[in-house]
């Protein structure tokens, strides 16, 4: 019983009983060299997506088609990607991956998605360069990234 005291909770964790955690490994967009199709100003560069802050992000200029592309200055194996977008959304998108930054492979084509933070999943993925290319936007604005964090 703590009748009578002040206890204040730092931290809280629950863990299923038997649950394997792993950790979230290195992001390795934060040593990557990255460019974009666009940008709407230099306040919004794309370097500002992958410098492990939510208070810069990368936005492109108004338009339905961009890009993102983090070059990660030789080939590593891919096993998640989460996006964190900014309100300017893209709603259809791929996920793409390149050896040679010439000839791309999808890794996932999706559609319909909503914004926030979105995490994807691979196996046996490998590239050094990733690339979000943007089809369709969720809002009247052009695209805009908090964080592209790769894994």
């Amino acid at each position: 019983k703590c009748q009578g005291m002040n206890i204040g909770l730092v931290e809280f964790e629950v863990y299923e009983r038997g649950a394997q955690l792993s950790e979230p490994g290195e992001n390795l967009a934060l040593e990557g060299l990255v460019n974009a199709s666009s940008m709407q100003n230099d306040s919004y560069s794309a370097i500002y997506a992958c410098d492990g802050g939510y208070d810069t992000r990368w936005a492109s200029k108004t338009g339905e088609t961009a890009w993102i592309c983090v070059d990660l200055l030789e080939q590593k194996p891919i096993k998640r990607i989460v996006l964190n977008w900014e309100k300017a959304y893209a709603k259809d998108f791929d996920i793409e991956t390149s050896r040679d930054g010439r000839t791309w492979e999808v890794l996932a084509n999706v559609t319909g998605a909503g914004g926030g933070e979105q995490e994807y999943q691979f196996e046996n993925a490998a590239a050094r360069y990733v690339r979000i290319s943007c089809k369709s936007r969720g809002t009247i604005y052009g695209y805009s990234l908090w964080e592209f964090q790769i894994y």
